[in-house]
């Protein structure tokens, strides 16, 4: 993952259903992480309910952004508020918002993702302060396997020399 991303973009909570071939095959309320490149998926712990685990990792190369309008979709009949999609081969991934503010954010970062690139020394300190920061809130993130390795591939190329 940190070859091919080079700084995270937004991050926030949504509400995500994952539907292939007209089924929901789960709906849960996540974290996301929005890197240039891809999107991270963290799902909220069943005992631990202000904690987060690792779900999936979407690569963004791969996938179609769609800003949806309020109303019923089309493909899979579910009725969407605030929300936006994912089109992935065999799957599509559907976000919905708390409110239209946060969905014009997120539609906005998905639009203007930069092309990878190798970060800046203030990116990659921002970078370095954001995963602290993200694992003081969200212990359990920081603690998982894929998280884990997440955390500590970020931090290691954060302290690579310029």
């Amino acid at each position: 993952m940190v070859e091919t991303n080079s700084r995270m973009v937004h991050t926030g909570e949504v509400s995500c259903r994952c539907v292939a071939d007209g089924s929901v095959l789960w709906h849960k309320d996540v974290l996301l992480f929005l890197f240039d490149q891809s999107l991270v998926v963290c799902k909220k712990d069943i005992i631990k309910k202000n904690h987060y685990l690792f779900r999936d990792r979407i690569s963004l190369n791969s996938t179609t952004f769609i800003d949806c309008p309020d109303g019923k979709d089309m493909s899979s009949g579910i009725t969407l508020k605030n929300a936006w999609k994912l089109v992935t081969t065999g799957k599509e991934y559907v976000f919905s918002c708390r409110d239209k503010a946060s969905k014009a954010e997120w539609a906005e970062h998905m639009r203007k993702r930069t092309a990878s690139s190798p970060p800046t020394r203030d990116e990659r300190r921002l970078v370095r302060d954001t995963l602290s920061r993200a694992s003081r809130a969200f212990p359990l993130l920081a603690h998982s396997y894929h998280c884990y390795i997440y955390y500590l591939s970020w931090y290691k190329a954060c302290l690579l020399p310029y």
